[in-house]
């Protein structure tokens, strides 16, 4: 139920969000021609995922928010497209945003479930909330496939980023799953098809047959 999320007192917080410290700034920008423009980030920062926030308009407007996107679309323009990577929208947010916004529980932006690969830094992240690799073992997973979400389970929003999501596959497909999801580690887009109604799935399958998805 987010509505939840409509209680949550940000305070003089623009935004809150879920801190992902599987990913960090370095990833994303190129800190060389970020240094010049402005001091004050590291490059060992952990980033936010912004497949889910909650905006505190008052506040957004006040500290002129979107002008700061701007500015950092702006800069990455005169870069020619150099001064960050991995997406248009994300890196111009995470340096607006840069240490002002309110930290949301993971369980509120449960990420990642429609990839299929799983990158070393997400494993040791996994690894210090007690899924190692003992644990990965048990299902058979040894490389960095398929991606294996174990908070899954208490998860309040599940975010099906990626090129795997399950409205653009079959649902009895015999292909490997993409991704696991759960202590138990179950197929993740089994739990997108237990919520969808048989109308909604006749629909899709119906796209798909006509190739229009």
């Amino acid at each position: 139920d987010i509505t939840e999320l409509a209680t949550v007192d940000l305070g003089s917080y623009p935004v809150a969000a879920v801190e992902d410290c599987s990913q960090k700034f370095s990833t994303y920008f190129d800190f060389k021609r970020l240094d010049v423009l402005e001091s004050g980030f590291k490059k060992s920062e952990c980033v936010f995922n912004r497949g889910l926030f909650v905006i505190n308009s008052p506040a957004w407007r006040l500290q002129n928010v979107t002008e700061r996107i701007e500015h950092w679309m702006r800069r990455h323009k005169e870069s020619n497209g150099k001064l960050y990577s991995f997406g248009m929208s994300q890196p111009p947010w995470l340096l607006a945003l840069h240490r002002n916004y309110k930290r949301l529980g993971i369980e509120w932006n449960v990420r990642g479930l429609g990839r299929n690969v799983i990158f070393e830094d997400e494993k040791k992240q996994l690894a210090k909330l007690g899924f190692d690799g003992k644990y990965l073992k048990k299902f058979g997973i040894t490389g960095n496939q398929p991606f294996v979400s174990p908070l899954a389970d208490e998860a309040k929003i599940l975010h099906f980023n990626g090129k795997f999501k399950p409205w653009k596959q079959r649902r009895f497909s015999q292909n490997p799953p993409a991704s696991l999801c759960g202590r138990h580690l179950n197929r993740c887009a089994d739990l997108w098809w237990k919520y969808l109604s048989p109308e909604a799935d006749q629909y899709l399958q119906a796209l798909h047959d006509s190739s229009k998805f």
